[in-house]
């Protein structure tokens, strides 16, 4: 028999008026009905608030909080601030423009017991739901999770697990506010280090990830995302020495992501920058490596010095042992996986 225990789902917002109605619509549709929704905003300027309002007055179910001024913008922040007044034993963390399926937390409740979390397969659209036409990724590869987060062959999103509060709390399992991008990476490189009890399960996708959504690309990265893919990198160490696990080319990848990342640093010409990630690669990889990313910076606009560079770069590789600059993970399927072709193989 199914478990009747409460389900908090934790959902930041932020200027969703136009979207965010659809989603709880969706968590109101549930077969599963003992759950609370808290909503967390961060300072939105639309009608958000009015909307979430309306869910709140006619369901009590429904919770609304404004981040507070003293606590850091952003949406680790919320979900944290969510977390902290959850009162649910499970944790469903869910984007403002993410739709249930009405089965997702039924079904997620069904294969939950004994388990630190379970994950469930979702899938992208831009529209509706019912257009979807790609998953996010393949759940199941040889490659581990852990190795698959770092590489950012994201095995999936956030929205796609529904996580024991106790073991989150038992783990630190919360969200790092001084973070600014790639936050999920941390979170679940974070509980994945801790060796959870957790699994896998391919079926009918539950939830759908609204695609096309983030706004103009800018050519250009703010300071504080560059600071948090430097906090990012000293993190994924840290990770990797507390689980043990071996990773496959982790210099290499450490590397090539140093690299593009110091590319982008010298655009921004913050000098104090670059050190702090010249400081970083010394920390994790040894002065060697360090030593080619100061060189990089100094060739990098010399045109005419192309072929030297080149030169220079073949050399330092195959001193300390690598054959290729750039790190690729071999089978590569993040949103190129067909929803149709997923399903012919699904049994669920």
């Amino acid at each position: 028999m199914i478990s009747n225990k409460l389900i908090s789902i934790i959902i930041p917002t932020f200027n969703r008026a136009q979207l965010i109605e659809e989603t709880l619509v969706s968590i109101e549709r549930q077969s599963y009905k003992n759950w609370e929704c808290i909503v967390i905003d961060d300072g939105s300027k639309d009608n958000t608030k009015q909307i979430v309002d309306n869910f709140v007055k006619k369901d009590n179910r429904f919770h609304f909080f404004v981040r507070p001024n003293n606590r850091k913008k952003g949406g680790c922040t919320c979900r944290n601030i969510g977390f902290e007044n959850a009162i649910g034993e499970y944790i469903l963390f869910l984007d403002s423009d993410d739709i249930l399926e009405d089965f997702c937390l039924q079904r997620r409740m069904e294969n939950v017991a004994n388990l630190d979390f379970v994950v469930f397969q979702s899938k992208l659209f831009t529209d509706t739901p019912q257009d979807a036409k790609f998953i996010p990724n393949l759940l199941h590869k040889p490659t581990s999770d852990f190795e698959r987060f770092i590489t950012k062959d994201y095995p999936w999103n956030i929205s796609a697990t529904l996580l024991k509060k106790e073991f989150l709390l038992q783990n630190n399992g919360i969200w790092d506010e001084n973070l600014a991008i790639h936050q999920d990476i941390d979170f679940y490189l974070n509980i994945l280090s801790k060796k959870p009890n957790y699994k896998k399960i391919d079926a009918i996708p539950d939830v759908a990830i609204r695609m096309g959504n983030e706004g103009k690309v800018s050519n250009t990265i703010s300071e504080e995302k560059l600071k948090s893919k430097i906090l990012l990198l000293k993190k994924i160490n840290m990770y990797v020495k507390d689980s043990e696990e071996e990773i496959k080319n982790y210099n290499k990848y450490v590397f090539s992501a140093s690299l593009e990342l110091g590319r982008l640093i010298l655009k921004s010409q913050n000098k104090t920058l670059y050190k702090n990630l010249l400081k970083t690669v010394q920390e994790i990889l040894g002065f060697n490596y360090a030593c080619y990313l100061f060189l990089e910076s100094k060739l990098i606009h010399m045109k005419e010095l192309k072929k030297l560079k080149i030169k220079f770069f073949n050399i330092f590789m195959k001193i300390i042992g690598a054959s290729k600059r750039k790190y690729k993970v071999n089978d590569f399927t993040l949103g190129v996986i067909s929803l149709s072709d997923y399903l012919k193989n699904t049994k669920q």
